[in-house]
């Protein structure tokens, strides 16, 4: 499993929204705790304030994943709420 960090700047020239900074997260497959996912959410996610979370599909593959989500995902903060599909 190999975990991958980008940040990306979009610019839409035709809104004139303010500066957002969002967080996306998706595809963890969780099937415990897992040291890889912690430390890089650790180094990255809960060092910045975001606006909005977004997290998208398989954050667990079983029911051995749910209690370490629920303690990763505790951590994030965002001014505006975070959002997940399953």
């Amino acid at each position: 499993m190999g975990i991958r960090l980008r940040d990306v700047e979009l610019t839409i020239s035709d809104l004139f929204l303010p500066s957002f900074n969002i967080l996306h997260l998706s595809d963890f497959h969780l099937t415990g705790k897992n040291h890889k996912i912690e430390n890089a959410l650790k180094r990255e996610a809960y060092k910045n304030d975001y606006d909005l979370i977004f997290l998208t599909g398989d954050l667990v593959d079983n029911d051995k994943g749910i209690d370490p989500l629920i303690n990763y995902l505790s951590l994030l903060k965002s001014r505006y709420g975070s959002f997940c599909v399953w």
